[in-house]
């Protein structure tokens, strides 16, 4: 058999009827291949013959769908877990509802030996009320040897939950839950035909508290360790999708979060989130990252970004780096990734000496050339804001009584405003420097044009062919935060380790 798979195309279509789902169809085009039976000479192309053999094209389908990556979208209203989830299909199930039963049967599929809702539990419970026939049935079949089998498959279900989901809750967390476990309780509803359910509890050893009461931050990790943890382990691997997931959860939970979606990852998963939080953000993933924007809004304008105005809605989605490239003016799109890399921490929290330098960009680019150095460093590098900017830093750094030098760029405005420091008396002339007393063939220059024409073309591919002030400014965050390696040539870290070896011996 010859089969060409260079190219398949997968389209998914739903149909809705009244706005109520009906049916998913899947349409498969690319696959072609040609076959040549027991007493052909050659290849011919493979037709199937009604009624006849084997759909060997519908089998290559399935071999090949299993290494296509299935979609799961977390809903943000699943942190709303029902006080009951059914687990049965019925009329009018909610979509909360549904989500959870699928949860429920991805626990029964990790546990193996073939366990099912359908054949282990309902059809139990089906058999038993045709059997007993009577409004008091269940209280007889509580009485039963069946009841026992679907305790003992509950049991189970509790026991997988437990192990997974409280568990990764300790190694997320870094803390002791040896004392917390999760319960289930099963029941039947008499008031939906005898639906079966089951109800989540969260026990301390002393009491049990339903989960549905809960705070919202806790029913939020609670439904997504519960969500994630069972559909990873599926053995198929999975995209998931997340909107706004950290709308529920404080600053610290947030940054929890981001580490066990670096968890899911490693197993060959992928995630894909939306955001407008800075603890969401990752340096390492920003070359993945895309901004979402509505151009219908002009959020620079300060236009209606509430949605009262009825523009119609004109989404774009560009690439990270392009659109910092193409729009670095902007800065309100991608203003959590501005807020991830170009925060600092005040400077009275580190040790000196420091070194001052006039802005964050010079900042991260000696911070990153200090990360990639073999030396050791005794400094402490402060960023400033511009030249003259050091009025609200040097009240600290005296009042400290460190040894503190500032560094300025030697262009105009650098030596203009070291004469300055020094004839007002603000400053000793052995505490304020420009780049041409670092080295004499740096005269002229500003810090950032220390970067090699190599390292400007570096920066210019990484946002669209703009290497400007801020998408430098933007790189050299990102590399600093990432810690990445070799990501400037050797003639720009020559010239950043000048500056540090210098500094080092002040």
């Amino acid at each position: 058999m010859d089969v060409d798979l260079r190219s398949i195309s997968v389209t998914k279509t739903y149909n809705f009827t009244d706005s109520k789902f009906s049916k998913k169809t899947n349409f498969w085009n690319g696959i072609e291949f040609s076959l040549r039976r027991q007493n052909d000479k050659s290849f011919q192309p493979y037709r199937k013959v009604k009624g006849v053999g084997t759909d060997i094209w519908l089998y290559l389908v399935q071999e090949v769908g299993k290494d296509l990556f299935e979609l799961v979208y977390f809903p943000t209203f699943i942190v709303d877990m029902p006080s009951r989830i059914y687990i049965k299909p019925h009329d009018r199930e909610t979509a909360i509802n549904l989500y959870y039963r699928k949860v429920i049967e991805d626990v029964l599929k990790s546990i193996g030996g073939g366990l099912d809702l359908q054949k282990h539990i309902i059809d139990r419970l089906s058999e038993a009320k045709k059997k007993l026939a009577g409004d008091n049935w269940f209280s007889v079949f509580g009485g039963m040897p069946e009841r026992k089998l679907i305790d003992a498959v509950i049991q189970k279900i509790q026991q997988a939950i437990n192990k997974e989901v409280i568990g990764s809750w300790a190694k997320l967390f870094k803390g002791s839950v040896a004392s917390r476990s999760v319960k289930i309780e099963w029941n039947i509803d008499s008031s939906k035909d005898d639906l079966p359910y089951v109800s989540f509890g969260i026990s301390d050893g002393h009491s049990t508290f339903s989960v549905h009461e809960r705070s919202l931050g806790f029913r939020w990790f609670f439904s997504y360790l519960l969500f994630t943890q069972f559909r990873s382990k599926s053995g198929r691997k999975a995209i998931f999708l997340f909107d706004e997931p950290a709308a529920n959860l404080h600053s610290k939970a947030q940054m929890q979060l981001m580490e066990s979606i670096a968890k899911i990852v490693e197993g060959g998963n992928k995630v894909i989130y939306s955001t407008h939080s800075p603890h969401m953000i990752n340096p390492h993933w920003l070359a993945d990252a895309f901004i979402v924007e509505n151009r219908a809004v002009d959020l620079e304008a300060q236009d209606d970004v509430y949605g009262f105005d009825t523009k119609p809605t004109d989404i774009k989605v560009t690439s990270y780096g392009t659109f910092v490239g193409l729009y670095p003016e902007k800065t309100t799109y991608f203003q959590p990734v501005w807020e991830k890399l170009f925060y600092e921490v005040p400077p009275i929290i580190g040790n000196g000496p420091f070194l001052c330098v006039e802005g964050i960009s010079d900042f991260h680019f000696l911070s990153y050339a200090r990360s990639q150095s073999q030396k050791e460093s005794r400094i402490s590098i402060v960023p400033g804001v511009g030249a003259g900017g050091f009025t609200a830093t040097l009240p600290s750094l005296y009042g400290m009584g460190a040894k503190f030098a500032l560094l300025l760029d030697d262009d105009q405005q650098g030596r203009k405003e070291k004469l300055r420091y020094v004839t007002d008396g603000i400053l000793a002339p052995d505490q304020v420097y420009t780049l041409s007393d670092v080295d004499p063939g740096f005269t002229g220059k500003k810090l950032e044009s220390l970067l090699s024409h190599e390292a400007l073309k570096l920066i210019a591919n990484r946002f669209d062919g703009k290497s400007g002030k801020k998408q430098i400014g933007m790189y050299l965050a990102e590399i600093a935060a990432a810690n990445a390696d070799s990501s400037l040539d050797a003639d720009t870290m020559e010239n950043a380790w000048r500056i540090l070896d210098w500094a080092e011996n002040l």
